[in-house]
């Protein structure tokens, strides 16, 4: 019985820290694509937030800000790629903007904060999440060995074996009944088996 609940704790816990580390590489992934993103886009400008357009997506109430700005005597009007609700930015807001300027149509808004919080929030959760896969099952061995050791034959004190025990019982006597328990426990262990 307790080699198949090894291996099934074994399995649950190699799962949970997968899961775990599946959430922070997201997290960490999306967090390198922004600062990227900081690096690639270098040409700094000021762009209007012309409208704000909502998720075509049925199940989503994000709000994606779609900005205006203009680049070597063009206009350009480009839809974030991130979006939040509320919405993060009003119409008519004028913001910072960082744009490629080899490809004006790849920007960086550094106020919209959407990318980084769910890079944190991501981060976050993976790290608690695999460190419970972690210490789950060092929990459980540190509780079992605690019921191991209070099993465990109790050491004869310094006391000459003629003398009576606080409880009455010589020390051969209690000795002998702790070994004949921990043998009964222990084949009926090899019974669960």
């Amino acid at each position: 019985m307790r080699i198949r609940y090894n291996k099934v704790l074994v399995i649950i816990s190699a799962a949970v820290i997968l899961f775990g580390a599946v959430f922070f590489t997201t997290g960490s992934k999306i967090g390198k694509t922004r600062k990227n993103m900081e690096k690639r886009c270098t040409y700094k400008l000021t762009a209007t937030v012309c409208e704000n357009v909502r998720s075509s997506s049925s199940d989503s109430n994000s709000v994606f800000p779609v900005f205006l700005y203009y680049y070597n005597g063009k206009s350009y009007k480009m839809e974030s790629s991130s979006g939040s609700y509320p919405p993060q930015f009003k119409v008519g807001e004028e913001v910072e903007m960082y744009i490629d300027p080899d490809s004006p149509e790849v920007f960086f808004v550094p106020a919209d904060t959407t990318t980084k919080t769910i890079s944190h929030v991501f981060s976050i959760v993976g790290a608690v999440i695999a460190s419970l896969g972690l210490l789950i099952p060092l929990a459980i061995a540190i509780l079992r060995g605690r019921n191991e050791t209070s099993r465990a034959p109790v050491r004869v004190s310094s006391r000459k074996p003629e003398e009576k025990r606080y409880d009455g019982y010589s020390d051969e006597d209690y000795i002998s009944t702790v070994e004949e328990y921990n043998r009964y426990d222990d084949e009926n262990d090899k019974c669960d088996m």
